[in-house]
């Protein structure tokens, strides 16, 4: 039995060691990068605007307790007691050439993902959809669901066709 623990144990590591973009100590960051207006890159795969509402609910929820996505830790919240929080931030970068209009659609999805899950965190808990709570409620919702979004500059542009580092704010 102990064995078999072992055994699962090591290979639920292997699978998250085998999946692109994973890496330990980004484990509660989900990396989105905008490379143009039609190519996003999510944990370096790339995927379209439809997909992304999806893959950030499935990171920060982590229905599945998969080792491959965002940790949860309980937490104190006033007016629901102890709730599981998610540890997740989604970090999106975007290159200065992408059209403003694309970047806002990303956003959209990303906030649509959060919309969601509140939503879904607010009928599963207290019966109601988010929209129709008092405010000391909704901000309760909130700290259980927080919203950890980080935007910044791209560690990797395209250049003449390749993947290349940034190495500079200004390019």
């Amino acid at each position: 039995m102990k064995q078999q623990l072992i055994t699962t144990v090591i290979l639920a590591i292997c699978m998250c060691l085998a999946t692109p973009g994973f890496s330990w100590t980004g484990r509660n960051v989900l990396e989105i990068n905008v490379i143009s207006s039609d190519s996003i890159l999510v944990e370096g795969e790339p995927v379209g605007l439809e997909a992304i509402r999806d893959l950030v609910k499935t990171f920060v929820a982590n229905p599945d307790n998969d080792w491959c996505n965002a940790e949860h830790a309980i937490r104190e919240v006033d007016l629901l007691g102890e709730v599981c929080v998610s540890k997740g931030v989604v970090s999106i970068q975007c290159r200065r050439t992408v059209d403003y209009g694309f970047y806002i659609a990303v956003n959209d999805e990303l906030e649509k993902a959060y919309r969601e899950m509140r939503n879904e965190f607010a009928l599963a808990n207290i019966g109601k959809p988010y929209a129709s709570l008092p405010a000391a409620y909704r901000k309760a919702v909130d700290q259980a669901v927080p919203k950890r979004i980080s935007e910044a500059e791209p560690n990797y542009i395209r250049r003449d066709g390749q993947l290349v580092r940034n190495d500079s704010f200004f390019w």
